[in-house]
């Protein structure tokens, strides 16, 4: 990580932001931990700050943007984990699943309200074990060790050889 303390995890949660579209190369657990752990914690932060300033609606207007745009890095970083594991980055559309409910059903609370966020989640209930698979399997992508030393993605990023 190079830098210690609260700064370094900052500095590599931006890296990792920046490579936001890069689907080329590896990426390691310890930056996908450090992306996720900071993206909670600002995420946090800023949506406690949010609720000093602005109404209920609009807070949770405003957290349901977050959230979409702190998820934006997570396809390219499983992606480069799944190249860290040798494995092809077309395994990651196992992430649309999920994604493509959890969008599904903000949709329905910020363009209907709850009654109709009840309404969708009565509707689409079949979809939820389907779906939790999905996000196991992906989870269990995101957390499997890496090969050591390089493959055919590239160098290894722990320095391996």
């Amino acid at each position: 990580m190079g830098e210690g303390g609260i700064r370094g995890y900052l500095t590599e949660a931006l890296r990792t932001a920046s490579r936001s579209f890069d689907l080329a190369g590896r990426s390691t657990r310890s930056e996908l931990l450090t992306y996720y752990f900071a993206s909670l914690l600002i995420g946090i932060a800023i949506t406690f700050s949010l609720g000093w300033f602005l109404d209920f609606e609009q807070e949770r207007l405003a957290t349901y943007g977050l959230k979409w745009l702190i998820s934006v890095p997570f396809p390219a970083l499983l992606v480069r984990r799944l190249h860290d594991q040798v494995r092809s980055g077309l395994w990651a559309w196992l992430a649309f699943p999920p994604a493509a409910f959890s969008a599904a059903a903000d949709a329905a609370s910020v363009f209907g309200g709850i009654e109709q966020r009840i309404s969708f989640d009565q509707a689409t209930w079949f979809f939820y074990w389907p779906s939790l698979l999905c996000l196991i399997a992906v989870l269990a992508a995101f957390l499997m060790p890496g090969t050591a030393g390089p493959n055919r993605f590239g160098p290894d990023p722990r320095g391996r050889e």
